[in-house]
């Protein structure tokens, strides 16, 4: 009896001394990950909407930087970008026309074709129409489609 004990104590040293030799390899990659993380910049300054990054982790350039995002994915809420639409100079008034057919109570702030004007009268630059609220545009894109068929 006395030498199973003894042979459970020589077990249980030798996992113990593989076990402290296994922390010790986790705590030494644990070291590199963490040096490997403080080299890098913070992520709020590689976000491509942050015109100057946060110095020092300020809680107010963080908040700001936060509402200015919060601000420019509002403003992309309230644009549509059109195509097929026939180039007669006059956009802002077939949009509103087709608003009112479609009874869409918001009215477009800008029209305003994108890219170059074409030498090819086939080809019919997109249109960018911007409105004053935010609005659903994918019920708004299947009912301008259905008016246009």
């Amino acid at each position: 009896m006395l030498k199973d004990i003894m042979i459970e104590l020589k077990e249980t040293k030798e996992k113990r001394a593989s076990l402290k030799a296994e922390i010790d390899g986790l705590k030494n990659i644990n070291e590199e990950l963490l040096a490997a993380i403080n080299a890098r910049p913070p992520p709020m300054a590689m976000s491509a909407g942050a015109s100057s990054p946060p110095q020092g982790g300020a809680f107010a350039d963080v908040v700001r930087s936060s509402v200015r995002s919060a601000l420019q994915d509002e403003e992309h809420l309230k644009e549509v970008i059109m195509s097929k639409i026939e180039e007669h100079g006059r956009d802002e008034t077939v949009v509103s026309d087709l608003c009112k057919k479609m009874n869409f109570c918001s009215r477009p702030t800008e029209v305003k074709r994108l890219g170059k004007k074409p030498t090819d009268d086939n080809y019919r630059r997109l249109l960018k129409v911007t409105f004053s609220s935010v609005f659903p545009c994918i019920p708004f894109s299947i009912q301008r489609d259905e008016e246009g068929k």
